[in-house]
């Protein structure tokens, strides 16, 4: 299954930094897929299936962190992923992508149905 475009409700690159490893952050490709729309997958690049890792939603708690918390200050737009093991630390682009991020992850976090409505960050880059 690929995870790009048609095939995801929201999908595109993110900064991600695992909490409790404390390491740098790192460029990934970010999709909730439409089979699995509470599940966040997170890999090297879009087209490389092989290397992504599952990340189940349910029960994990979604909030945007303050940019003065960020521990990089050219890091914004950062929002926290936490589950009481795990601890990922996330960052869009612009506010815009962080709200729609912070919304398709909350819903499926509560088990919400998600929205129908997909938009991969290359169409956000088109609409603009």
């Amino acid at each position: 299954m690929s995870l790009t475009g048609d095939n995801c409700l929201l999908c595109g690159y993110l900064q991600v930094q695992e909490k409790e490893k404390g390491k740098g952050w790192t460029k990934m490709w970010a999709a909730v897929t439409k089979a699995e729309p509470m599940v966040l997958y997170l890999q090297g690049s879009g087209q490389d299936v092989k290397g992504s890792r599952a990340v189940p939603l349910p029960g994990f708690e979604v909030v945007s962190v303050p940019s003065t918390t960020a521990d990089k200050s050219e890091v914004k737009h950062v929002f926290r992923l936490s589950h009481t093991q795990q601890t990922l630390l996330l960052s869009a682009q612009d506010a815009e992508l962080q709200a729609k991020w912070v919304e398709a992850l909350s819903k499926a976090a509560r088990g919400e149905p998600p929205a129908d409505a997909s938009m991969s960050l290359t169409e956000h880059r088109k609409s603009q």
